[in-house]
């Protein structure tokens, strides 16, 4: 992540993420990002294995991303790219971000 902070286990973050959108009753499109594996050190010694699961989300809808911005802590999660379309039918923001939680 970011930021040196908590983030919860993947099932309590996921759980807790998709049911504060569902509330919403915003739709959330979620997807796993694979680990790449490390470059190891000059001595040859592989690097340490990542204590955290990354997902990525894409999130479309007409209300504005404040008020869909997730759980009110924001622990784990990061939007990266808001686009807004103005339309004949109104406007509409696709919100893309980053979910983080921890593997144990």
């Amino acid at each position: 992540p970011g930021m040196d902070e908590p983030v919860p286990p993947v099932t309590v973050q996921l759980m807790r993420v998709v049911s504060w959108y569902q509330a919403h009753q915003a739709t959330l499109t979620l997807t796993a990002v694979n680990e790449e594996p490390g470059v190891p050190g000059d001595d040859g010694t592989p690097p340490p294995a990542q204590d955290w699961q990354e997902y990525t989300f894409t999130l479309t809808d007409r209300r504005v991303p404040e008020m869909l911005a997730g759980p009110a802590d924001g622990q784990g999660i990061r939007i990266s790219k808001v686009t807004f379309t103005l339309s004949g039918e109104g406007q509409q923001y696709e919100t893309e971000g980053h979910i983080y939680a921890g593997k144990k």
